[in-house]
């Protein structure tokens, strides 16, 4: 897989980065910018952000973007970030707007819906 802003293969440690909340069940957001300075600090290679371990399921889309905002403006390029684009919907990835994959380069790669545009379990 290649690191779309530097062209170079990406290897080492990856981490999930967790997402914190406070007390009322809201993103803490100084919380979080917190976690990405620890993975920065412990030599991580990249980070990924909007994982499953990211609570990424528990996040509404207006959530789910102010986090990837927060994320890539907090790490300013200190390290190539991994944003996850799934959706418990198999219909949302192909919705016009395109929620976390608008930022994805070109060597990127995403999820897939888990059935085809419109489809459902048997």
């Amino acid at each position: 897989m290649n690191a779309s802003a530097t062209g170079r293969a990406l290897s080492g440690v990856v981490p999930i980065a967790p997402t914190p909340f406070d007390d009322h069940d809201e993103v803490d957001d100084a919380g979080q910018k917190r976690v990405v300075d620890f993975l920065i600090d412990a030599d991580a290679d990249a980070i990924c952000i909007l994982a499953n371990y990211s609570e990424q399921f528990l996040l509404t889309d207006a959530e789910r973007d102010t986090l990837v905002e927060l994320c890539l403006s907090h790490v300013d390029g200190r390290v190539p970030v991994i944003v996850t684009c799934s959706h418990f919907s198999s219909r949302t990835p192909h919705h016009p707007d395109p929620g976390p994959c608008r930022w994805s380069g070109a060597g990127d790669r995403h999820h897939q819906p888990l059935q085809p545009q419109g489809g459902r379990r048997a």
